[in-house]
C-alpha cells in the first residue's frame, strides 16, 4: 500500500503573502526593545534609572516621565495627535506623593514621637491612595485601543 502524503492546506506562498499584508498594515504599532530602549514608530522611550523615563522623537526630548506607563502614554497621544498635559500632570502628581511617602516612611521609622509618627501615617495613608488614583488615571490614557 502507498501512502499519501497529505498537501498542506495553505502553500508557503500563501502563508508569506498572508503574513506581509499583516505586517504591512501593523508595523508602525509594533515597539521593539533593543537594550534598555522601547522603540515605537518614530519615538524612543529611553530608560535611564529607575524612575527617569526619557521620550525621544528623533534626537528632540519629548518628555521625561517619572513613570514607565506615563512615558507609553506620551507617545501613543503623540502617535495619535492628542495633547499630553494630562499626562505629564499625572506623572508628576505621581512622582509627588511618591517622593512624599518615602519621607513619611522615614519619619515614621526614625521618630520617637507618637504625634509625629500618627501625623506621618495618616499623611502615607493620603499619598498611598493619590499615587493610585494617578496610576489609574495614566493607565486609563496608555490602553492601545
Amino acid at each position: 500500500m502507498s501512502q499519501k502524503t497529505k498537501q498542506p492546506k495553505f502553500s508557503t506562498e500563501k502563508v508569506a503573502k498572508l503574513l506581509d499584508s499583516f505586517l504591512s498594515r501593523e508595523i508602525e504599532y509594533i515597539p521593539y526593545k533593543k537594550g534598555n530602549t522601547v522603540y515605537i514608530q518614530g519615538y524612543r522611550i529611553v530608560c535611564k534609572g529607575k524612575h527617569v523615563y526619557l521620550v525621544y522623537k528623533a534626537d528632540e526630548l519629548i518628555a521625561n516621565c517619572f513613570y514607565k506607563k506615563s512615558a507609553f502614554a506620551v507617545v501613543k497621544n503623540l502617535i495619535n495627535n492628542l495633547k499630553v498635559d494630562n499626562i505629564l500632570d499625572h506623572d508628576r502628581n505621581i512622582e509627588k506623593h511618591y517622593n512624599d511617602s518615602v519621607f513619611y516612611m522615614h519619619t515614621m521609622t526614625s521618630t520617637k514621637d507618637d504625634i509625629k509618627y500618627a501625623v506621618a501615617e495618616n499623611r502615607l495613608e493620603i499619598s498611598k491612595y493619590k499615587i493610585e488614583d494617578h496610576i489609574t488615571q495614566v493607565s486609563d490614557l496608555a490602553k492601545w485601543h
